[in-house]
């Protein structure tokens, strides 16, 4: 479940890139084919992020317990749970006051670089826990062979 997001994440990370490149080439300008571009752009970033959060949050934190042997933990699941959408809501609570300053500071092509960024990284991260459960899903197919 985990790995069928990690490529949605990497699509995520080109789609804000290709937002970035976008908004460099339209500065100072109109925007190309009357803001129909952005309204992709966003559209797009949207269906993007919204699969990988609804997994992340919900069914992936309790089945990496149940690969990590913790199955019978209620509570380690739910730790895990909440710790997974905690971290959402601290990006959810200070994603006003830090969009601002970032478009300040670098415009909207350097915020959507800053997410594409943030992004590639999120998939870097979510790595050793692909790996956790590529190998028990391995583990469990080798156990219905035998």
């Amino acid at each position: 479940m985990i790995g069928l997001t990690l490529p949605i994440i990497i699509a995520n990370a080109l789609a804000f890139l290709g937002w970035a490149l976008l908004c460099l080439v339209e500065s100072g300008g109109q925007p190309l084919w009357g803001g129909a571009l952005h309204v992709i752009a966003m559209a797009t970033v949207g269906f993007l992020i919204a699969t990988p959060d609804s997994v992340l949050g919900g069914a992936a934190s309790r089945n990496l317990c149940d690969y990590a042997g913790a199955s019978k933990d209620v509570a380690l699941a739910a730790a895990a749970s909440g710790l997974v959408n905690g971290c959402g809501s601290i990006g959810a609570i200070v994603q006003g006051v830090l969009t601002a300053k970032v478009v300040d500071f670098a415009g909207w092509s350097g915020l959507f670089f800053a997410l594409s960024a943030a992004m590639a990284a999120t998939a870097a991260l979510l790595r050793p826990a692909v790996d956790i459960e590529s190998n028990a899903i391995a583990a469990a197919e080798a156990r219905k062979q035998l």
